[in-house]
């Protein structure tokens, strides 16, 4: 799945057959099937240029947002009871 800025980056390239006007609203194309397809299937990442610290540990270590945006070094193996709150 194309990320929404990476998608509106690529109609940058050809502003005259889709519109985008607010963040919630959905995009509407006047591009072919095929097109949208044969761009999907030729989309590489940018390859990674950092070997260490700080953004190489983020990269390879937080979590997705659904698991708690955590470092996942730092999950136990250990059940811990929820603290009492007052």
């Amino acid at each position: 799945m194309i990320s929404r800025r990476d998608l509106l980056l690529q109609m940058a390239a050809f502003p005259f057959l889709a519109t985008a006007s607010q963040p919630r609203t959905p995009i509407k194309f006047d591009v072919p099937q095929g097109e949208i397809d044969a761009r999907l299937a030729s989309y590489r990442p940018k390859p990674r240029h950092f070997e260490r610290g700080y953004v190489r540990l983020h990269a390879t270590h937080v979590q997705q947002a659904d698991q708690g945006c955590d470092y996942d070094f730092l999950e136990g193996d250990v059940a811990l009871p929820e603290p009492e709150i007052h």
